[in-house]
């Protein structure tokens, strides 16, 4: 047997590992090379009737070595591949595929991780309700940190649980750090609210405390992007609709109100803006500005066809 687990959810990735060395461990050995795996898939099995090899990579990508192996390997051996990342072009990627032995452990879609934390809260003996989920999922950046995953939630949830069963919006703002993206839901709330001042103060604030321009404008895209699409679905509404965009109905709501050229508007400067700094235009005044029209936008609409400044 050969069989390739990728993605970006580590939690998962371990959860099926430690699955395959407790069901088949006798024989089993870990690996974080093929290099060093090699040299053992073609030993027979000393206590059962299967090798079994584990190899633990970051990102699986071509080897000829590999790829060789995969076409004709050890009668005897069972390979398990775990990798974060895969090269999909690669020889290897395409033998696995083609016999469907892969599993994609990725990050969870927003139903099911909302059923997961549940089951957490529930091991913990603790319980919140639905506003206390919707501002622990903003102090959480599941979706946009790579470094977040559930193991982080979990940590979360375990210190939030040690405080009272019922997890309150208090005690989550005590415990657990706010995040950019929680700083940049509030700057669009005050933008959408056409509180322009206070706007211009949480984006001096942010600034103050070196929030890079680059992505507060990216976190601020999302929020424009999920309502666009939204906007173009009207027929569906609620938890359906959240499913479909992947993401909670308070990402994306406020910024429903407006119409869709509105929002094209926006995210079209906001995107160009994006771009300046890529291109290494100074990333302060570039922020500065799109915020200024993006305020112009909101209240009456108009904004420069061409995107000129």
């Amino acid at each position: 047997m050969i069989k390739l687990y990728y993605g970006n959810e580590p939690y998962y990735l371990s959860a099926e590992k430690d699955k395959i060395l407790k069901e088949k461990g006798i024989d089993a050995g870990i690996f974080y090379s093929w290099e060093e795996a090699k040299e053992i898939v073609f030993v027979p099995p000393l206590l059962s009737d299967r090798r079994i090899v584990v190899l633990e990579l970051e990102k699986l990508t071509a080897d000829e070595s590999l790829s060789a192996y995969l076409q004709k390997p050890s009668e005897f051996t069972d390979l398990f591949i775990f990798a974060g990342s895969v090269e999909r072009n690669t020889k290897i990627y395409k033998l696995i595929k083609k016999d469907h032995a892969q599993m994609q452990c990725d990050k969870l879609s927003e139903h099911l991780l909302k059923k997961w934390i549940g089951k957490q809260l529930s091991n913990y003996g603790a319980a919140m309700n639905q506003d206390s989920y919707d501002t622990f999922m903003r102090r959480i950046p599941y979706y946009d940190d790579p470094d977040c995953n559930l193991y982080s939630i979990k940590n979360w949830i375990c210190q939030l649980a040690f405080y009272h069963s019922e997890i309150t919006e208090e005690v989550i703002k005590e415990v657990v750090p706010e995040t950019l993206n929680e700083k940049m839901f509030a700057l669009s709330k005050y933008l959408l609210a056409k509180n322009y001042p206070s706007a211009f103060r949480l984006a001096q604030l942010l600034l103050e405390s070196r929030e890079q321009p680059i992505a507060m404008l990216s976190a601020m895209l999302r929020t424009f992007r999920l309502s666009y699409k939204a906007s173009l679905f009207p027929e569906i509404k609620g938890k359906a609709l959240d499913a479909m965009l992947g993401a909670a109905q308070y990402q994306y709501a406020a910024a429903m109100r407006y119409p869709m050229p509105v929002l094209q508007k926006c995210i079209r400067e906001i995107q160009i803006s994006v771009n300046d700094i890529k291109s290494g235009k100074p990333a302060q005044a570039i922020f500065v500005t799109a915020l200024g029209t993006l305020c112009e936008t909101i209240e009456t609409g108009s904004i420069d066809a061409g995107g000129n400044r």
